[in-house]
């Protein structure tokens, strides 16, 4: 199954415990850098998959 564009530029690679690696998408930038949106969701899916990882996110209203 083909990924989304999105999933794609979420994707991050485990480097050691707790730390991963990951590259922006050029279908997520704009003039000076990725979009914010992309940058938040990347930084949220690092801290879903760390092993210390306590609870869950507050889904907003």
């Amino acid at each position: 199954m083909k990924k989304h564009p999105f999933d794609l530029a979420l994707q991050l690679t485990p480097l050691e415990p707790g730390v991963y690696g990951g590259t922006t998408s050029a279908a997520y930038w704009n003039m000076v850098g990725p979009f914010g949106g992309v940058t938040a969701a990347t930084a949220l899916n690092a801290v879903l998959q760390h092993p210390s990882l306590l609870g869950e996110p507050v889904p907003s209203l």
